[in-house]
């Protein structure tokens, strides 16, 4: 069963996965603003490193050496723009500026940046001197290495990082579904603990010495009580039952012996007393022999007669046995059942279940309402429905209205033992059926047996 705790786990995850990828980017933004960084300050040493050379050239050898070095360099390394002037006159120039199309130069705060037909240069414009004669020189270094170097230190940073995402994604999932596997455990136990008879289940434990673990030690404990509680209440009351039937029944028959004393038939105010004690004591037997019977039911010693009989003529002697009780308040009774449904199981026990669910559905009826009684086979169990047009169970009864002695609201200004459908649930899972219940819309309730085709 995985309910809130799925969300729980892909919130965890999709929030941490995001803060993750966030992380990721950022560092990889600032990886890639570091790199830029120091593949410009590379170019600006680079040209800086040229500058100073022709400065020693122009100095040492003149001005037509330093255009002779220029020429040459230009044969083997065309990724350098040049363009030297003395008195306005340009004396080498391998691209001219003013007179080539596309040239406009791009604001940068960092270096000065120029555009030339679709190529850019990062460039540097500076006075070389030799004695009283000044030269204008314009350097730039092509922006191209610098940007495949770029482009292949992104998809460096891209194919490592993307791998590292990946797998922490998956620790993480992996983190996240340890860490909350106890919660899991816990909310499994609890609902199976809920939805039956299963005291017994606990939540698996693991060494791990976690505050989670500690919780479901501490659960574990809790259940373990609870369980000895339960089964301390349920042998007391069958203790309680089985001790009580024997007296009652010497009672009984006291009473009844004095039921038929003449004495007493000639005092009608006492002879309706007495005869009301024996109701009493009838009632009371009733219940005890009704929690014999759960008790029997659900430890497994109840002795089953199975016998093969037809489903249809049972429910039809049901119906005309309640028929008389429906006509009281108007209730109109129907049957749904194909002839010829058979079924293997104990008769006497069936009808004893079916009767007690007849009786609440009239009982908890309208006047002039319906209680319908129909089939239902399926491949492996056969259902027999029972649908009255009452107030429904409120939702909050619903998981408890099987247990012993339970009353729900609704039901406590009515005469009952609260043990009946607690009978049922019983003999219904001696067959190994089950046992449900839904209310209908607008109103009414169905109780639904299921039943194995085949028990053994």
């Amino acid at each position: 069963m995985i309910t809130k705790t799925q969300h729980t786990s892909g919130y965890l995850n999709f929030y941490l996965g995001a803060l993750l990828l966030f992380s990721y980017l950022f560092f990889a933004a600032l990886a890639d603003f570091f790199l830029y960084q120091s593949l410009v300050g590379q170019d600006r040493h680079l040209i800086e490193a040229r500058l100073n050379n022709y400065q020693r050239i122009l100095t040492h050898a003149g001005a037509d050496k330093l255009v002779e070095v220029i020429e040459q360099e230009q044969l083997v390394d065309a990724l350098w723009l040049v363009e030297l002037k003395h008195n306005r006159q340009v004396q080498f120039s391998n691209q001219s500026l003013e007179e080539a199309d596309g040239v406009k130069r791009l604001v940068n705060p960092q270096w000065p940046i120029l555009e030339t037909s679709g190529k850019r240069w990062f460039v540097q414009e500076t006075s070389l001197r030799a004695g009283e004669k000044a030269w204008q020189l314009t350097l730039g270094l092509s922006s191209l290495p610098r940007q495949q170097q770029q482009e292949g230190y992104r998809w460096a940073i891209v194919l490592t990082l993307l791998p590292l995402y990946l797998i922490s994604l998956l620790l993480l999932y992996w983190l996240n579904y340890r860490t909350l596997r106890p919660i899991r455990d816990l909310i499994d136990t609890v609902a199976r603990i809920q939805s039956g008879q299963h005291l017994s289940e606990r939540v698996p434990e693991r060494a791990q010495h976690t505050e989670l673990d500690r919780l479901v030690q501490q659960t574990n404990r809790f259940l373990a009580n609870n369980e000895r509680l339960i089964q301390g209440m349920k042998a007391t009351l069958d203790n309680v039952a089985h001790d009580l039937r024997t007296p009652l029944a010497r009672q009984r028959l006291r009473i009844e012996q004095l039921l038929l004393t003449p004495s007493i038939q000639a005092q009608a105010d006492l002879y309706d007393n007495v005869a009301d004690l024996i109701e009493d004591t009838e009632r009371i037997e009733q219940m005890l022999t009704t929690l014999m019977d759960i008790s029997e039911a659900e430890s497994g010693l109840m002795t089953l007669h199975l016998t093969v009989f037809e489903v249809k003529p049972l429910l039809e002697q049901l119906l005309e046995l309640y028929e008389f009780v429906a006509e009281e308040t108007q209730i109109t009774l129907s049957l749904d059942c194909e002839g010829g449904t058979t079924l293997r199981a104990d008769q006497n026990r069936l009808r004893q279940v079916l009767s007690n669910l007849l009786d609440n559905a009239i009982k908890y009826s309208p006047e002039k309402g319906q209680v319908k009684l129909w089939v239902e086979v399926t491949a492996q169990q056969l259902w027999v429905h029972v649908d009255d047009s009452g107030q429904g169970v409120a939702e909050q009864d619903l998981p408890f209205i099987f247990d012993r002695l339970y009353r729900a609201d609704i039901s406590r200004t009515t005469k009952g033992l609260g043990l009946g459908l607690s009978l049922v649930k019983a003999v219904v899972e001696a067959h190994q059926g089950q046992v449900q219940v839904h209310n209908l819309q607008p109103n009414g309730c169905r109780f639904s047996l299921g039943l194995p085709l085949s028990l053994g």
